[in-house]
């Protein structure tokens, strides 16, 4: 009995035998979980062969649609696909996809699937339903055009950042149909993304020459533009609801990451560098928590020699460690390389997709969902 009269429980903000922590809470992604638990514990783990052909398999990208399904773009022998796994890990369906500079995927409301990518020698945007067939395709009208990502905003509106010919940067948004509202070229920037939505339809998108954040109203109106930023390879970017960004980038020899929060001013409010000298730090994706804070997927304790492990590491808003670093070997008993390319976030949980590519022999897909 605790000293409010009350029987203990998870939640009571009183440290009780089995509870790792207790925060007066059993809301998840604030640094402990709905059952008192630290994040990052493992609800299951599959490493799947997907073709069974002896060809590598690496997931980059991940949605969880309304059902809690996985949807996500794997490539298997170099090709891209677009696949389904229910909650369990089981795998629902497979169909080929778009070819991709950058892989990118979003999800509608009504669980229709945007991919961005390449057409032939066109930037393109296709909708697929949620058993995976087609439902329409778009190009861009221009050759040596491309699309790098894709997000939807709150109005079931598709952005998509890429270039077109010339080193030109092109930006622009359709409806759940396809249908072009409005488009933004912009000269010698050599390409738009990463790009995410914010309140109100804003649309915040990463310009690439000289590299610099830029907003725009829903209606394509230029907004305010950032300072310059370090160069490196800009991997994600996601708004929260207050209209903050956070941009995940890696360094260009991939020796750090770093993790750098804006306002919704463009001003940068930190930035957090996750580097260790010895070792390669990779960044693969970001998800926003719903206590506040991010997750960043990616990849650590790596050489070119050894190998890598996959990584998650948990931030609370203000660019604070939440915990340790999770680190994860798909097999501690081989030299392997291990990574997370994406993670996306569900009903107390969470998904991160990558691979697991052991020395000398082909890599397979890795799913992984561990509570938050």
């Amino acid at each position: 009995c605790t000293n409010a009269c009350e029987l203990p429980a998870c939640g009571d903000g009183i440290l009780h035998e089995g509870e790792a922590c207790d925060d007066g809470n059993v809301d998840p992604g604030d640094g402990c979980t709905a059952t008192c638990q630290l994040p990052g514990g493992e609800l299951w783990s599959s490493i799947v062969d997907v073709d069974g052909n002896g060809d590598d398999d690496i997931g980059f990208e991940v949605e969880l649609d309304s059902g809690d399904n996985i949807d996500l773009i794997l490539s298997t022998a170099g090709a891209h696909r677009l696949a389904e796994y229910d909650g369990d890990g089981n795998a629902v369906w497979n169909f080929g996809a778009l070819e991709m500079e950058r892989t990118n995927l979003a999800i509608l409301s009504n669980d229709h699937l945007v991919i961005g990518g390449i057409n032939g020698q066109q930037g393109a945007t296709r909708d697929y339903d949620s058993d995976g067939n087609l439902n329409w395709s778009q190009n861009i009208a221009a050759n040596n055009s491309a699309v790098l990502d894709v997000a939807i905003d709150d109005m079931d509106f598709i952005l998509a950042a890429g270039y077109v010919a010339n080193g030109d940067a092109y930006l622009f948004r359709d409806d759940d149909q396809g249908s072009e509202q409005w488009a933004v070229t912009e000269a010698n920037s050599e390409a738009f993304g990463p790009v995410a939505v914010g309140p109100n339809g804003q649309v915040w998108v990463i310009r690439g020459a000289p590299d610099q954040l830029e907003t725009y109203t829903a209606d394509g109106i230029p907004g305010w533009t950032s300072v310059a930023l370090n160069v490196g390879s800009h991997q994600d970017l996601v708004v929260d609801g207050d209209g903050n960004a956070y941009l995940l980038s890696s360094a260009i020899d991939s020796s750090l990451f770093t993790l750098s929060k804006f306002d919704n001013n463009g001003d940068i409010t930190w930035t957090t560098i996750h580097d260790d000298a010895d070792q390669l730090e990779l960044a693969g994706g970001l998800a926003l928590l719903p206590g506040g804070g991010v997750i960043v997927a990616g990849s650590t304790n790596g050489n070119l020699q050894t190998g890598s492990d996959a990584l998650l590491a948990f931030y609370d808003a203000d660019g604070d460690p939440m915990i340790d670093d999770i680190v994860l070997d798909g097999d501690p008993n081989a030299d392997d390389f291990d990574a997370f390319y994406d993670v996306a976030i569900g009903d107390g949980y969470a998904v991160a997709v990558g691979s697991h590519d052991p020395v000398g022999s082909d890599g397979d897909l890795w799913l992984h969902k561990f509570e938050i």
